[in-house]
């Protein structure tokens, strides 16, 4: 028998120096929807509307220089348009940032499903990148195993992401805070926690030690520790039981759970739900008590394009669940945008003559708008002063 393992060390070398290649290809690589993808630019109209003042305000705040101008062409001399950051600028200025009141708790919502494939992640990100155009200070916490929440906020994981960068130490008692694993990330106000392909097997086997009631309390402890610098907190949960990550569904006070609404996949939703009502009943006979605001369905019709599968499912069996509204219909340029890592709303300006892209804009919009309500429920001093403006 040969025993010169020697090859074994080179490929490994040359296996570790194509990927880090192929990490710097990926963060080179353009953009395919906006070549600015990463900063938008938006129009005075449109910075008006997201400032909550006219274009006459802004403008007179400029030539009185209160606030920055926005960029110009330097061949045409001609305006190029606000980026997020001097949009947040003028928020500033003008003291119109929609942030929560400081006694109220920040929102942590989780998004929730048991089945993969649901769209945990495009609704993650994408509610990420709409909050944070909107103004609120966003963190992310990606629990999810193929980290695709990691990816789209351009961090490349298992490269730019180790195990000790993730929020699996945390409940292991291996991290005595989450603080040094955040993250900023290209759109202004959102940070993240990002999630590495290489989680440690021994995140997994510390639940056999340790009272699943103390892991709640430590990740509940760091979660609302970090949480009281942001808004909204988003985390996209994992798909499997692992036992690592499974305490950062006790940390939320609301679950959002993307599902579709037909097709074989409802029943592994349902299943969901029952373990989820399980786990909440389990915490609570061990003196755990868990307050979510609300539980909400968000259907998905990404998983029901199988016409035989979903005529094979009687009609008749529903999630049962409070919906939403908004209806998420996926198309060609939604699935360009998870293709490529991006998000829809990289487009500030899309062509009214790509109603494609139009479409998925408002379809996405209209779903970030919808949970910004059910947020401000979240918020009792915050939504007292909205409802005393008449918007709430």
């Amino acid at each position: 028998m040969h025993n010169d393992l020697g090859w074994i060390n080179r490929a490994g070398s040359v296996v570790r120096d194509d990927l880090h290649e192929l990490a710097a290809q990926w963060h080179a690589r353009p953009k395919i929807l906006n070549a600015k993808s990463a900063k938008p630019y938006y129009s005075i109209g449109q910075a008006a509307r997201l400032v909550g003042r006219t274009p006459e305000s802004i403008r007179g705040a400029e030539k009185k220089n209160l606030v920055k101008r926005p960029e110009s062409d330097e061949e045409t001399g001609r305006r190029v348009g606000y980026t997020l950051e001097q949009i947040n600028h003028l928020r500033a200025h003008f003291k119109t940032f929609p942030h929560r009141h400081p006694a109220d708790p920040p929102a942590i919502i989780n998004l929730y499903n048991l089945s993969g494939g649901v769209g945990k992640s495009c609704i993650c990100t994408h509610l990420a990148h709409g909050l944070a155009i909107d103004g609120y200070r966003v963190l992310v916490i990606d629990a999810s195993a193929d980290a695709t929440t990691t990816a789209v906020f351009d961090f490349l994981p298992g490269l730019d992401v180790g195990y000790k960068d993730t929020v699996a130490p945390a409940p292991a008692g291996e991290c005595d805070s989450l603080a040094s694993l955040v993250r900023q990330t290209a759109v202004d106000q959102v940070d993240l926690i990002p999630l590495s392909y290489s989680l440690s097997a021994d995140a997994r086997m510390f639940s056999t030690s340790v009272s699943e009631r103390t892991v709640t309390q430590r990740v509940s402890d760091q979660v609302n520790k970090l949480s009281a610098d942001y808004d909204v907190v988003l985390i996209d949960s994992a798909s499997r039981q692992d036992a690592s990550l499974v305490p950062l569904l006790y940390t939320s006070n609301a679950v959002l759970v993307p599902h579709p609404p037909a097709g074989m996949r409802v029943a592994q939703t349902l299943q969901s739900l029952l373990i989820l009502d399980d786990r909440v009943a389990a915490c609570h006979a061990s003196g755990v008590r868990l307050g979510f605001n609300w539980i909400l369905g968000l259907a998905n019709e990404s998983s029901v394009k199988d016409a035989e599968m979903q005529a094979s499912w009687p009609d008749n069996c529903k999630v049962p669940l409070r919906m939403m509204r908004t209806e998420i219909r996926y198309n060609r340029k939604i699935r360009e945008a998870c293709d490529n890592s991006s998000t829809i709303f990289s487009n500030a300006k899309p062509s009214r003559s790509d109603k494609t892209l139009c479409n998925a804009v408002s379809n996405l919009w209209a779903m970030t708008k919808e949970t910004e309500r059910h947020i401000h429920h979240i918020w009792p001093i915050r939504l007292a002063e909205l409802r005393a403006m008449g918007h709430a």
